[in-house]
């Protein structure tokens, strides 16, 4: 019964989806506008700002980085390969450490980037790595998940967020003679020694079982030696530093860094008894201490003789305050009080209230403000401040004060509630479903499946970055893995089938597979097909997603009655009348 409802409800999804179109096409022009002009449209590091570049700007920018950070052109064949195998080969020797690790489909190359640092002088790029589908992607979460207990890291000056350094720093009595600055580690994962951290955790797993500690090794080997990326169709190796991007980096950052603590708070150096408070959040870190002017310089390169590879740079209090992530914090009465701080790159723009979102993912920008908001101890000119900085944001982009409000009450309520029930474990069985929203029509959607004791998730992919950001490299349609379409040279003839490989190894097998629908054409009717006549019809990696999609579009080309569709199963296994729905499925 609810499929047939759900069946209803996509109908007028896909009614109301002919406005999308119009606005589509229009953003594919504009798209093609800044193509022929060579300009790069991409966000800020930070602020959530949009930023245009010309290309050849961007490139060169691009390329110092290359040049500054060791980076060269490779001179291994079919690296992606070789290094595929090694995961693979990893995965299956260590079955205690990586068990059940989810094996990525259609591995890519991770890809390089670059976004502007506005704030910054000269506006250099912080590089990016997009390692999503990396080899080593799932390997290096799990290793993540279980490498701090294995080895029991407990970093005693690491920060998890601004909140935690609130906690650890609002009961803090600060002498009047001291003073706050901040160190910033400059280029931090570049500059971590690899062999040194492998050596910081092999030191530390000596109390596990000889089997584990070769796993433990073996992982990380497999996850630190993920040392390329490709940029502008060439592929680099990383000669030095942390990978950038991989999910293993943060970690072993963290993990060296502790070290360097050691070291600098053991050492018995009279420059560092002048550090009274020491907060560190990855590389930022926030200090309390005591001396001149002169003598904390003294104190900045003490540290930058700790390790030849760590140089700090030092920001010092003006009047009292000093802004560390986003707090502005000063000293008075001993104490140290907070407000938000928000850098003069930032901007007002949230998602519209005319965005074609549902209220859930319009308001949440809302909800980390508010959330903040009563989360950070100010005083009443602060938080009125904030709170009307917050109505401003709410009013330039349609939001009403009585939405704001509702927000804020709930809030409190909620805070309030947890304060009471602080002990009482929250109910963690709830099940959830993404669905992607097109229009309002697919909240009724979700209604059913709470009729069903599924709790939907809406998520949005057709935004307007989507079409516009081009500085992220693209893979190519080889590349991809998906629900495709191969059509004949030389007749009407066509097959569609799905891969969650590479789409040119799939074709590849079609043409050299004396058992493919595909070859067999090619051989009784001495036609051709090569890859400029191939299409790519719904991008994707999940197998139970493709393989519905993979009927979905048969179904379809049998309904307009295709004369010469080459697929054998013309017939579905199973039946939905979902099935029934034409088009809905598809991204364009």
């Amino acid at each position: 019964m609810q499929k047939r409802k759900c069946s209803e409800i996509l109908r007028e999804v896909k009614k109301q989806g002919k406005i999308q179109k119009v606005e589509t096409s229009i953003l594919k022009k504009l798209r093609k506008k800044i193509e022929d002009n060579n300009l790069v449209i991409c966000k800020a590091d930070k602020g959530n700002t949009v930023t245009i570049l010309n290309r050849s700007d961007y490139v060169e920018k691009m390329k110092s980085y290359v040049v500054e950070n060791n980076l060269v052109v490779t001179k291994e064949k079919n690296i992606l390969g070789k290094y595929i195998a090694q995961v693979r080969k990893c995965t299956s020797e260590c079955p205690n450490l990586l068990a059940n690790v989810e094996k990525i489909q259609n591995p890519q190359i991770p890809k390089l980037y670059g976004l502007p640092k506005i704030h910054k002088v000269d506006q250099p790029l912080r590089p990016v790595v997009s390692c999503t589908q990396a080899p080593n992607v799932e390997v290096c979460k799990r290793l993540v998940a279980k490498l701090p207990d294995l080895i029991k890291f407990h970093p005693k000056r690491s920060l998890k967020n601004s909140q935690d350094f609130i906690n650890k720093t609002k009961n803090l009595v600060i002498s009047s003679n001291a003073k706050l600055i901040s160190f910033d580690v400059k280029n931090l994962f570049p500059s971590v020694p690899v062999d040194e951290v492998k050596t910081l955790i092999t030191n530390r797993i000596s109390h596990l079982s000889e089997v584990l500690q070769k796993e433990v090794k073996k992982s990380l080997e497999i996850c630190l030696s993920q040392n390329f990326c490709t940029f502008m169709d060439q592929t680099f190796e990383i000669k030095s530093g942390l990978p950038i991007g991989s999910p293993i980096s943060p970690l072993m950052a963290d993990i060296f860094m502790d070290h360097i603590e050691e070291k600098i708070f053991s050492s018995g150096s009279p420059w560092s008894s002048r550090i009274l408070h020491w907060f560190r959040y990855v590389d930022d870190i926030f200090v309390v201490v005591v001396g001149s002017w002169r003598q904390i310089g003294k104190l900045l390169g003490h540290l930058n003789r700790v390790h030849p590879n760590i140089i700090f740079t030092l920001e010092k209090e003006i009047n009292g305050k000093l802004n560390f992530l986003d707090l502005g914090v000063r000293k008075e009465q001993k104490r140290l009080l907070y407000n938000i701080y928000r850098k003069e790159t930032f901007t007002d723009c949230v998602i519209n209230k005319r965005s074609n979102h549902p209220l859930n993912i319009k308001y949440a920008a809302f909800h980390s403000m508010l959330h903040r908001l009563i989360s950070v101890p100010m005083d009443v000119d602060h938080y009125l401040k904030e709170l009307g900085t917050i109505h401003q944001i709410a009013k330039n982009n349609g939001y009403k004060s009585s939405e704001i409000n509702a927000i804020l009450v709930k809030k409190l309520r909620d805070q309030r509630r947890q304060a009471i029930y602080a002990n009482v474990p929250k109910s963690s069985d709830k099940s959830w479903r993404k669905i992607r929203y097109l229009n309002e029509s697919c909240l009724k959607i979700g209604e059913e499946l709470k009729k069903a004791g599924v709790q939907p998730a809406y998520y949005n992919d057709n935004t307007i970055g989507k079409y516009l950001i081009n500085n992220k490299p693209k893979s190519s349609i080889k590349e991809k893995s998906g629900i495709y379409s191969v059509e004949c040279k030389d007749c009407d003839a066509k097959y569609i089938g799905m891969t969650m490989r590479s789409l040119f190894t799939r074709v590849t097998e079609h043409l050299r597979g004396p058992e493919s629908h595909v070859d067999k054409h090619m051989t009784e009717n001495g036609h051709s097909f090569d890859m400029s006549n191939v299409s790519l019809l719904h991008e994707g990696n999940k197998w139970k997603k493709l393989s519905c999609l993979e009927t979905l579009y048969i179904n379809e080309a049998v309904d307009i009655k295709h004369s010469n569709l080459l697929n054998g199963q013309l017939n579905p296994s199973y039946y939905s009348p979902l099935m029934d729905l034409g088009t809905w499925y598809d991204d364009n």
